[in-house]
């Protein structure tokens, strides 16, 4: 679990990098539609700073474990919900780029959920 964590430091900081310039281009993308503008500027940071919670935080409470999983889930299912559309013709775009950003909150989830895991293992061997 110390790999996964490690990994995901260096994941979230690359993470929040693409996010950032993902939030300054956004009024200038092709995506002419708003939810997608939203996700862009609003979900992703969110889900970028929950990343970097959950990894730099040494050790996690089970509340915000539980917050990043429902708020990573939420991430992830706009991502393949926005990828969709834009397969769809929906909306225009790179329908691959929405997936692109999902990797990351994916790999955070599983990490989230041993932390919960963990947690409950310890809880049942002190009683």
């Amino acid at each position: 679990m110390k790999v996964l964590r490690i990994t995901l430091m260096v994941l979230g900081v690359v993470h929040i990098l693409f996010v950032g310039l993902g939030v300054i281009v956004a009024n200038f993308a092709d995506a002419d539609n708003l939810w997608a503008r939203l996700l862009l500027t609003f979900l992703h940071p969110i889900a970028a700073i929950t990343i970097l919670a959950l990894v730099y935080i040494p050790k996690p409470l089970k509340p915000i474990a539980s917050a990043a999983v429902v708020i990573l889930t939420i991430n992830i299912v706009a991502d393949v919900v926005v990828a969709a559309l834009i397969a769809s013709g929906s909306i225009k775009g790179d329908w691959a780029l929405p997936l692109y950003f999902s990797v990351t909150p994916t790999i955070a989830i599983v990490y989230a959920v041993l932390v919960l895991r963990s947690d409950d293992e310890l809880y049942d061997a002190e009683q």
